[in-house]
Formats: structure tokens, sequence, C-alpha cells
């Protein structure tokens, strides 16, 4: 480590963090490791005479932290900022549970003295007084929910008791919080599909004594919202949301509702991600992350006690440029501040398909795409300074950047090798481009204005003969030539989330939504037409990952089923509209994307689970044989981008993740 130090801080810290994760038996190396660290990880400051805060890790390889914006903290500090209490997945009992521990991380305890049929803790919020946490809890086996109940454990005891009645699973309640006075919790209702009956949505709150239940103000709830608490005075309550439409998930915004009910106010308008509010001590100030810098860190945006309006623009206050910065929570006074710290490291990997052991690392970067001569990997680039679309020779060599923009979800190689196409924002608005692989500046093919419509979340894409280019705007699909010229209506849906042009090129298929809740696999006729639905109506849980097989008559998806939203399983729908069948479903895993090889005899797919990794099924033998370890789910999600084949086949890359989440606080911040 100390070696790597005078090379560079992103070996130093790696290996320093591997101590901390493989050899925690070694007190005196650990001690040394925990040190280093918190030298190799503050912020530069940001001139001659400016004095930073100084960073120190409470916990390393937090199981809480949730490398997205919208998701909520499952940790909390108490206001003096001497313990904290997170959330911890327990393997060999099959739930989750709540542990406190000491401000250095020393000390951890299960914060309950007993569970009983309860089981899955989620956001632990410490009481204002101190004492007590509240938390949310559901009954019955991990995963498979049948009410919920929201519950307040006492810290010193561990004894707990419930707050009003249960929840039917169909209300869905979401995150907590406290009022100032520590007399009642606040959560959201959202609903779900499968509730028997209309319920009303919004903020409610629980009085701690008698369990009586007041609305605060009856509101949608899209599955983006939390909150992020009370200011000291009670009067406001923050939170956060993307728009009720948008798909693209760097559209969030902070918003300020009054304590009392009335229509809330929006108190952030970057295009892109402000969000996880959380108030300063003295109610003046609220802290939150955001993304204006390029990176997510944490900002401040001074605020009004009276009106709630902001006073002045937000100010930058943490520097990462290696990590992503979540979840600030403020103590002490406001000097002191912990935050989560996510650092991914995704490492491309190109080889023989028939020796996937034997693959070599290439660079570190996301979402590879392989040329069809096998001799290029495209690919997104990671870390520092990295953004934007990158080639480089698959043997080995200097990365090329060609484009500085990263795209919004992706991107695809033209069938001949030679242009990239993908959507990317410049300010407000996202556009269609294409860029030759030689260089040069990128042609906007379609303009779009991403505040107005639905952003795209799958890559456009290039048809087989490299004549069309297909893509989404708001409800319609069109194609366009890929040389330029007026975009043609193919298909008309509620909305599109997946597309891909059959290998034939005949025609297009896709994951769509004919009504709000009802997706679907559809295909679509290259030239235009009505989209034949494939998968009946009452296969209305939610799909993702579709693939077509090399003969063009059949797509592979992943498809939730069950009550548990681990419970999956992959299957197959017919062009020619034969009921869908199942390819792969393996008990107590959770089968996630995946794809054909280029052959068509093996269907290479996700495992997640003590099985993580890739795994190619034999149609011929219905059996399933480990290929690779630990590979990325590709872009947004989807199997596109997971493994990528050069056109003879003989060339294969994907990618390999890693990822540390870590706790740290803060101290002298202000």
């Amino acid at each position: 480590g100390a070696c790597y130090e005078k090379m560079g801080r992103g070996e130093a810290r790696t290996t320093y963090e591997r101590v901390l994760r493989d050899y925690a038996d070694q007190p005196g190396a650990v001690r040394i490791a925990r040190a280093k660290l918190q030298e190799l990880t503050g912020p530069a400051p940001a001139g001659p005479t400016a004095v930073g805060p100084t960073y120190r890790m409470v916990l390393d390889q937090f199981g809480g932290v949730r490398d997205v914006a919208f998701f909520p903290h499952q940790f909390d500090f108490a206001p003096d900022g001497r313990r904290f209490v997170f959330r911890k997945r327990v393997p060999e009992k099959k739930t989750t549970l709540l542990f406190v521990a000491d401000a250095d991380g020393a000390l951890v305890r299960p914060l309950l003295e007993e569970t009983g049929t309860w089981s899955d803790f989620h956001y632990p919020r410490w009481a204002p007084q101190g004492n007590r946490v509240a938390y949310l809890v559901h009954k019955g086996p991990y995963e498979t929910v049948e009410e919920w109940g929201i519950f307040v454990a006492d810290v010193e005891t561990g004894k707990a008791f419930q707050i009003g009645a249960d929840f039917p699973d169909s209300y869905q309640p979401t995150d907590l919080a406290w009022t100032p006075d520590g007399r009642e919790i606040t959560y959201l209702i959202g609903g779900n599909e499968a509730q028997p009956k209309p319920v009303t949505t919004g903020v409610f709150s629980r009085a701690i004594a008698t369990g009586e239940t007041r609305m605060v103000q009856a509101m949608p709830v899209h599955w983006s919202l939390r909150l992020g608490g009370y200011s000291a005075d009670g009067r406001w309550l923050a939170f956060h949301q993307m728009p009720g439409q948008a798909s693209d998930q760097r559209d969030i915004d902070v918003w300020l509702l009054p304590s009392r009910g009335g229509a809330a106010q929006k108190l952030t308008h970057h295009p892109g991600i402000d969000a996880q509010p959380a108030w300063a001590p003295d109610g003046r100030a609220l802290y939150f992350v955001s993304d204006q810098s390029g990176d997510l860190n944490v900002w401040k945006i001074e605020v009004d006690t009276a009106s709630g309006a902001r006073k002045g623009d937000p100010r930058q206050v943490t520097f990462f440029t290696d990590g992503r910065v979540m979840h600030p929570r403020l103590f002490a006074a406001g000097e002191r501040m912990a935050l989560s710290l996510s650092r991914s490291r995704t490492v491309i990997k190109v080889g023989n398909p028939a020796h996937p052991e034997k693959a070599r690392e290439l660079t570190r970067g996301r979402a590879p795409q392989v040329s069809p001569d096998g001799r290029t990997v495209y690919y997104l680039g990671e870390g520092p300074d990295q953004q934007g679309i990158f080639s480089m020779p698959a043997a080995g060599g200097a990365p090329k950047r060609l484009a500085a923009t990263a795209p919004n979800c992706g991107f695809d190689l033209s069938p001949d090798g030679r242009t990239l196409v993908y959507f990317a924002r410049n300010g407000a608005a996202t556009h269609l481009y294409t860029l030759p692989i030689g260089g040069g500046v990128p042609r906007v093919l379609v303009e779009r204005i991403a505040t107005t419509e639905l952003v795209p979340i799958s890559p456009p894409r290039w048809s087989p003969d490299g004549s069309r280019i297909a893509y989404a705007q708001d409800q319609t699909l069109f194609t366009i030539p890929a040389a330029g010229g007026q975009p043609r209506k193919i298909a008309q849906l509620y909305a599109w989330q997946e597309w891909l042009w059959a290998p034939d090129g005949r025609s297009i298929g896709a994951l769509a939504y004919a009504a709000p809740k009802d997706i679907a696999v559809f295909v679509v006729p290259a030239e235009g037409g009505e989209p034949h639905r494939l998968t009946d109506a009452a296969e209305h849980e939610y799909k993702e990952g579709l693939a077509w097989h090399p003969d063009s008559r059949r797509l592979a998806y992943m498809i939730y089923v069950g009550s548990g939203q681990r419970d999956s399983e992959l299957r197959e729908a017919y062009a020619d509209g034969r009921p869908t069948s199942t390819l792969v479903r393996v008990p107590d895993e959770w089968e996630y994307v995946g794809r054909w090889t280029p052959d068509g005899r093996q269907f290479l797919y996700q495992i997640l689970g003590a099985r993580s990794g890739l795994h190619a099924l034999d149609p011929a033998t219905a059996t399933s044989r480990p290929y690779v370890e630990n590979v990325a789910i590709g872009v947004s999600g989807l199997a596109h981008g997971m493994l990528s084949w050069s056109a003879d086949g003989n060339v294969v890359a994907w990618a390999t993740p890693s990822m540390t989440s870590q706790l740290w606080v803060a101290e002298n911040f202000r």
C-alpha cells in the first residue's frame, strides 16, 4: 500500500481496503490501513488557505448502501453523533437485522432483544431525544411480505413495541421520519398493483402514544419519493422525487411540504440528480446530494424558515471524484456529518468463448461491445475524468476517447463497426447522436426535449443491415435512416422499455407497456404496423432483459413471479404467438437477464445468489453449468451490454464489477 501511494492514490486505497476486508484478524495492520484510508479519502483543499474537514471511516463494507440516488438511507445517527444504527443482511438467518455501534464503528450489537415473527427490517430512524429508534418491518418469511408494521425500540434495553395496527401488503408503507417533538412517526403510503381496493396515497403520521393516524397531505406517491425529515421548528418536511412519468433516474428534485398540509414547493431545479435532503440541526439549511459537478457529492442550500424559499444558490461541500457520496446526515450542531461512500470498479475482460476462464483483463470500464472483426473493444469509461465512450485494441494498448459526453443509457455499434449511436443529454435536452469510430464531432440525428418527454432507458438500435436505427420517443417507436432523414413511425403503445431488431431484420421485439402496470412482450413489423402481443394479459408481472434467439423466432426475457422480489424465472415468447414457456427456473436462486450465443446453442444467463455469476444453459439437455463468475448486468439492467461477441463468435467481452460501500464521518464540517 505504501508503495502504491507513490504511484497513485487509487491503487493504494484498493490495497488498504483489502487489508480491512481480508486481514481483519491482524489488529496492527488494520489500524494502519484505517489511518491510511482516512488520509487518502478526504477531498483536496479548495485553495492554498482552505481547510477542509477530516474524514473518519466508521463502517467498512456497509451493506445498507444502494448505489442509486433515490434509494433511502438504511442507517441513522443519534442526535449527539455518539452512536448509530444500521441495517445489515444476516445470511444465516435469511433476513436483515438492525445493529447499533459506537461512532467509531466498534461495539456493534443487535438493536433488538428479540424479533418474534417479524423479519426484514427497514429505514431505522433515531428519535430526536436520542433514546429510541423507529423502524419498518414486515411479518413473514424474508422477501415474502404478508403484513407491515411500524415499531419503536428502546436503544438501551432492546425492547420494542408496535405503533398502531398492521398494514396490509397492498398499502406499501415506505420510509419514516420522526416529528421534532418525538411524538409521531411520519411515513408514506403508495399502494401497488395487487391492492384489493383503492388506497388514498400520501404522507401520514402516527402518534407514538395512541397509534392514532392522521393524514399530513394527500398526494400521489411515486415510487421514487423519499422523506428527508422535518426542519428543527417542525414547519417543513423535506423530500425528493422524480417527476411522476419520468423514466430517467437522473431527474430528481428536492421539495418542501408544509408539515400541517398544503402545496409542496420545489427547492432545486437542476436537470439531474438533486436528492436525499437532510436538514442542518438549526433548520436553516438543507444538505443534499447532487451531480451538478459531474460526480455525486454533497451540496448545501440555505432555506428561509418562514416561507420555505431557497436563499441563494446551492454550494458544493464535498469534492470526491472517485466515488458516489450519498445519504448525508448532520449532527452535533452541524459541525459533523455522516455520509455513505460507494466506489465501483468494473474491469472489462476479453477472451475466447470456449475458454472464458482464461480471459484477460483489458481495462477499467463498462458495457463493452466487440467490433465485428474482434480487434477492438468499445466501452463506457469509469473513474475520475473517464466519462464518455472509449475504444481500445482487444489485444491491449492505449485507450482512445471517442465521445466526451456519457450516454444516457449505453450505446450501440453499427454492424459494419464504423459508427456509434447513442442518446446523450445536452443541458436539459436529450438528443440522438451518431459518431464515426474514426473520431470527429457527434452528429445530432434527432433532437429531444427531456423535460417534457419520457426519456429513453434503452439505447437506440441499429438494424442488422446497418441502414436504419430504431428508437423510442414518448409513446412511439420510430426508425430513421442511418444517414439521416425523416423519422418513420413504426408503432405506438403506452410506453416503451426495451427494443431489439430481430436478427433477420424483419421485425422489432420490444418490452412495452400496453397500459399502466401492464408490461408485455411485443413484436412489431420493421416496416410498421400493429404491435402483436406475445405474452398473455394475465402475465402482468414486471419483465426486463429481452434477447432474441438467432433464429428470429423467439425472445427470452426475465419475469418476476410469485410474491418475493427475488422470485423470478426466464421465459421465452414466440413470434408465431404460441404460449410462452419456461426457459430457466432454479429453486432458491434469482435468474436474471441473459443472451444467446451467436450459434444459438447456449443461453448465457445470470444467477444472483449463492452461485452468483453467468451460467450456460444447454437447451438440448436442459442442463446448466457455471460459465464465469461475477459479471456486470449491463446497461440499465439490460441484457444488451452484458456480453458481446465478434461477428465470427471467436472473441467475447464482458465486464466484471466490484464495489465498496462504506460509512464515513466528516469532522469539523461546516
